[in-house]
């Protein structure tokens, strides 16, 4: 392994918190496998039972276990985006980095699942990337490949609890009825949505362009995306 390879992330993700309020939690798998016996809370029977003098046949059930749900990233890496792809890249590294089940997926007018790469170590992550050109060249299509998301990665990714978070600056060449047949699909699915923009941060921003117009009604709420601090207060502050 090079020297590159051992290249630390950005400080300020250490400031990501450890735990997250971006994705609900969904039930656990665990309970479904409690069965009989096991599934019941003895405690809390034992003390239903002392106060009521005698043992019965009503038991108190183990309260299910909960797990956070599933983070999709799904990142324009397009040349409008080219400013902001450090600290985009930072910020999908860290998520990855800190908690399970988050999937990220750069996007042009293709789309690919570069998770796998994020959990390397940060200079060899930032490599990897690198070689995917067909991701890195070109325009955007964000109806297109937001379709192409729901097509191949949807069997996974689109349930309920989980959290789509697509960071766009919405300058791109589809059709906005492509874009909006799939995020009702996200919707549908019981995905909540949410969008961050490097250029909402900016005095007197209003979102003009067809992407933004379109999803500004199907999505939970659109929030700046250009620094460091833009990306920690989303990761803190969103409630869902």
């Amino acid at each position: 392994m090079s020297e590159v390879d051992f290249e630390p992330p950005p400080r300020w993700i250490d400031r990501l918190p450890r735990r997250t309020s971006v994705a609900p939690t969904v039930p656990s798998r665990l309970p479904r496998l409690l069965m009989g016996r096991h599934g019941v809370d003895w405690r809390k029977t034992a003390r239903q039972w002392a106060r009521a003098g005698k043992p019965d046949f009503e038991f108190e059930r183990r309260r299910a276990k909960r797990r956070p749900g599933r983070i999709a990233i799904l990142w324009d890496v397009s040349g409008s985006m080219s400013d902001v792809r450090d600290v985009c890249l930072a910020f999908a590294y860290g998520f990855v980095q800190r908690y399970d089940q988050v999937g990220v997926f750069p996007f042009g007018t293709n789309i690919e699942d570069v998770t796998s790469a994020l959990k390397r170590p940060f200079g060899a992550a930032r490599r990897e990337l690198a070689r995917i050109e067909q991701v890195w060249a070109g325009g955007t299509n964000i109806g297109g490949v937001l379709t192409e998301f729901n097509e191949r990665f949807g069997g996974r990714w689109l349930r309920p609890g989980t959290t789509i978070v697509v960071i766009s600056d919405g300058w791109d060449v589809g059709q906005p009825e492509a874009l909006a047949t799939a995020l009702r699909r996200m919707r549908q699915a019981g995905c909540n949505l949410f969008w961050l923009n490097p250029l909402q941060g900016t005095p007197g921003f209003q979102p003009r362009t067809r992407a933004l117009r379109t999803a500004k009604p199907l999505v939970a709420g659109m929030y700046p995306g250009a620094t460091a601090d833009d990306f920690l207060r989303f990761a803190q502050y969103v409630q869902i």
